[in-house]
């Protein structure tokens, strides 16, 4: 394997790789606007639930 050809290899595994490490970003992102109003709420709230209470104890 000449040089050529092996400088473009290794160039599409760091383009694979960047791709990959942006969708496992992108999916992270998605997930935590997902998940992270529900712990909000959660914290946020108001009511106070007996089981907190006692805990809280």
């Amino acid at each position: 394997m000449d040089l050529a050809k092996r400088i473009a290899k290794r160039q599409g595994r760091r383009e694979d790789l960047g791709a990959v490490v942006g969708l496992i970003f992108i999916v992270a992102i998605l997930l935590g606007g997902a998940v992270l109003p529900g712990f909000l709420t959660q914290h946020a709230s108001t009511v106070r639930v007996p089981a907190h209470q006692e805990a809280r104890r």
